[in-house]
């Protein structure tokens, strides 16, 4: 096309395709009607010896004392420097930053930058770009969860937004994220549009009249050692609580990047009531749960926003990240740290009064309506920018 203004341009900051599928997914892209722009078409060879280059010019960067009430940090920014276990996601950054400046070069034009924000390398690579070569585009960080407090790079602060590598403006999925993004950044301009991933806790309604079992639905880490350990704590439990297998069934969902076949290798034969699913939609699944046990996961607030009370297993050995904003009902949720937790959470939320349900069911929709935007055509126009005349 001959059209140089880009009305709204998207580059996805993570890869999850498996590099044998790259190259035929390229070639559907260029047949497909709609316009894809690949960073590769326009850096040089120059752009790419320069990224790789970076190791070398790191070593040339002379740190001066750093001290800040008492404290000396200089050693720690040399460490973090010279720290390259990550260098394949600095390289991408570079040619991020690079790409933008080479897209300036040929002449194109954008009225909208959009950016999976997480705050990460990429991420700020991505703004930082469009904040110099791009001035007068607006720029906006989509953020697709209430994100664990830990997860600091999710939480922008005044030095970023002073470097220029952080959105001008974030889109929120819910007004309760509203509080949290700035916590540190109180004058951060902030849009609310539609929980475009989580539409479905909207049109959610229970199937549990037709169901001969309660279902206690637990979702696993990515991590194999962490997946053994909780459904070894979950056998240890079903063998002392006293709802035995005639009642209650345990359905076990594993992580997406983790394979079935992988888990069941590592993992002693399952009694009857316990057993793994092959279906990778959390959202149906759901839909047939009383419980939800899961590790720190976005899945937490998705269930309590359903009317599905949540059992989270913290982390024993170190930080938990944990995804529960301080603001919700605890009738919908419980923390647990030891096997006794754990067995005591399962029968509060088994043992739940019809007059305890009903308070779930009235603090969930306060959750979902603080959380989960609804889909509204107007909310659509505010992410991608369209004032409608």
């Amino acid at each position: 096309s001959k059209e140089q203004k880009l009305e709204t341009f998207f580059v996805p900051t993570v890869v999850l395709t498996p590099l044998k599928n790259i190259f035929s997914l390229h070639r559907k892209a260029h047949l497909s009607s709609r316009n894809y722009i690949f960073k590769e078409n326009y850096l040089t060879l120059k752009d790419i010896v320069f990224a790789f280059g970076h190791k070398k010019r790191i070593r040339k960067i002379k740190i001066q004392k750093i001290s800040l009430l008492g404290y000396e940090f200089s050693n720690l920014i040399i460490e973090e420097l010279s720290n390259h276990s990550d260098i394949d996601t600095v390289i991408d950054s570079i040619l991020i930053y690079r790409f933008i400046g080479r897209f300036r070069q040929a002449g194109k034009k954008v009225r909208l930058a959009i950016d999976w924000f997480e705050g990460q390398g990429l991420d700020k690579a991505w703004n930082m770009g469009f904040n110099n070569y791009f001035p007068d585009t607006k720029t906006i960080g989509y953020r697709a969860s209430e994100y664990f407090p830990f997860y600091l790079s999710t939480y922008p602060i005044q030095v970023e937004r002073e470097a220029h590598v952080i959105p001008d403006i974030m889109a929120l999925h819910g007004k309760g994220t509203v509080f949290t993004v700035k916590e540190f950044l109180p004058n951060l301009d902030t849009i609310v549009i539609p929980s475009l991933k989580c539409q479905y806790v909207w049109e959610f309604s229970e199937n549990k009249l037709s169901q001969s079992k309660y279902v206690v639905l637990i979702t696993l880490p990515i991590s194999i050692r962490y997946t053994i350990f909780v459904i070894d704590r979950l056998l240890n439990v079903c063998n002392e609580i006293s709802i035995k297998s005639d009642t209650i069934k345990y359905l076990i969902k594993p992580h997406p990047a983790q394979s079935l076949s992988k888990i069941k290798s590592n993992l002693p034969e399952l009694p009857d009531y316990i057993s793994l699913t092959e279906e990778k939609s959390f959202a149906k699944l759901l839909y047939s749960t009383n419980i939800l046990i899961t590790e720190a996961s976005s899945t937490c607030l998705e269930a309590i926003a359903c009317g599905i009370p949540v059992i989270m297993m913290e982390n024993e050995e170190g930080l938990t990240y944990d995804p529960i904003p301080s603001r919700i009902s605890e009738h919908l949720y419980r923390k647990v740290r030891s096997q006794d937790d754990l067995m005591q959470a399962l029968k509060d939320f088994i043992y739940s009064t019809p007059e305890y349900l009903k308070q779930q069911q009235l603090d969930s929709a306060i959750v979902r309506e603080d959380y989960f935007e609804p889909y509204s055509d107007d909310g659509i126009d505010r992410f991608l920018d369209i004032v409608k005349k």
